[in-house]
């Protein structure tokens, strides 16, 4: 399942394994960057108008950029959580207490 949703070969080690979580975290963080400032823009957007149907415009923005923010946050624990099953720190890289065991 894990392999599939984030898409592992079967015959990957655990150091590529651990490196491709690392990139997926470094991309939703930015994907996450990116859509905050598209809803910070559009809830700007949203206090400059008085327009009835630019208003109703700028909310789906402000709606569709909430739910892509909740997703990709989801993603984003989901990777970290992944990357200390396998043993690695996600914000230092290095090997977490239990994989010295």
């Amino acid at each position: 399942m894990v392999m599939e949703r984030f898409g592992f070969e079967p015959d990957m080690s655990l150091e590529a394994v651990q490196e491709r979580l690392k990139e997926l975290e470094e991309t939703i963080r930015r994907r996450i960057l990116t859509e905050t400032k598209i809803k910070e823009g559009a809830e700007n957007m949203r206090r400059a108008t008085s327009d009835k149907k630019s208003l109703a415009h700028v909310r789906t923005i402000v709606n569709d950029a909430d739910s892509t923010l909740h997703t990709l946050n989801q993603e984003l624990n989901d990777v970290r959580t992944y990357l200390l099953m396998t043993g690695t720190d996600s914000r230092t890289g290095e090997p977490t207490p239990a994989s010295h065991l």
